[in-house]
């Protein structure tokens, strides 16, 4: 009886999780645009891309989709334009790999100058070119992304 309760509790949980995805990759953005015309990019957007793509696994198959350094640096940019540093665990958690695939790719962008550790080597966040590259990214391909 406990174990099927416990079963129960997870899937609900995951059916939460599942429902406030949708609702994130479905929420209509205001049309804000910066100067130049670019798109600006914050936070909420870098998490409705990251939302699709969860969306977009389970509809279509995790194993089509695998893209681990992408996840990362799209976690990595979410926290940064919330001004805030991230985990390695909580980096891995951003992929659909297994933990020591993502470590992998994370020492390979640290390698390729887009993260950096802090000092106690538990803390990541995007080095300011890094940034930089991404939020260009995203004014360029911003509308094509559906995020306006």
């Amino acid at each position: 009886m406990r174990r099927l309760k416990d079963e129960l509790l997870e899937e609900i949980a995951r059916l939460e999780r599942s429902l406030e995805e949708a609702r994130l990759a479905l929420e209509p953005e205001p049309r804000e645009r910066g100067g130049r015309g670019a798109l600006l990019v914050d936070e909420h957007k870098v998490r409705r891309v990251l939302a699709a793509r969860r969306i977009r696994e389970r509809q279509l198959g995790e194993d089509l989709f695998a893209d681990p350094a992408w996840d990362l640096l799209l976690e990595a940019f979410a926290a940064d334009l919330g001004q805030k540093r991230t985990t390695v665990s909580e980096l891995c958690q951003a992929t659909n790999v297994p933990q020591s695939v993502a470590i992998r790719w994370i020492k390979k962008l640290e390698q390729d100058e887009w993260l950096i550790r802090s000092q106690d080597e538990q803390e990541l966040e995007l080095t300011p070119q890094g940034a930089a590259r991404l939020r260009r990214y995203f004014e360029v391909v911003g509308s094509a992304l559906l995020l306006v």
